[in-house]
């Protein structure tokens, strides 16, 4: 299972590293979401968690956390911005989405270390400290450097 997670996360930084090479427009959302765009997402979103904990249930945990992590938060997030902003927001928020993603891979993978050896608590914490700063804070300053004028 590491070896696979490894070469996953590995996959996931090279796709979020091309995603964001070049500069893309990424304007700021103008529009308020409509509250049925919130409803429709939330409920798609449980949906989704719904469908994971089934699949858990039948001892497919890793499809289970594939169809608990996509559908809920990236596709749900990434419909309602094209449904209440146009196509440009989400277009532009596609690639720093990608980054996120690679630090929740990141977590995952110090989590399988960290939480059975020190506990839940300070696992989490372990795990949290190390996409944080080993991931997240970097591609941060990163693509503040390439993207955002000084």
């Amino acid at each position: 299972p590491v070896r696979i997670a490894l070469f996953g996360l590995l996959a996931l930084i090279v796709l979020a590293a091309w995603m964001n090479w070049n500069n893309r427009e990424a304007p700021k959302g103008k529009q308020p979401v409509a509250f049925a765009i919130l409803v429709l997402r939330g409920s798609a979103a449980a949906v989704a968690i719904g469908i994971a904990v089934w699949l858990s249930s039948t001892g497919q945990a890793f499809v289970a956390g594939l169809a608990a992590v996509f559908p809920a938060i990236f596709l749900t997030s990434m419909v309602a911005l094209w449904l209440s902003q146009g196509s440009t927001v989400p277009r532009g928020a596609a690639g720093p989405m990608a980054l996120g993603g690679v630090s929740v891979a990141i977590y995952a993978i110090v989590a399988i270390y960290s939480l059975p050896e020190f506990g839940v608590y300070t696992g989490s914490i372990i795990a949290w400290s190390a996409s944080v700063i080993g991931w997240s804070l970097p591609a941060y300053l990163v693509l503040k450097s390439r993207v955002l004028p000084n």
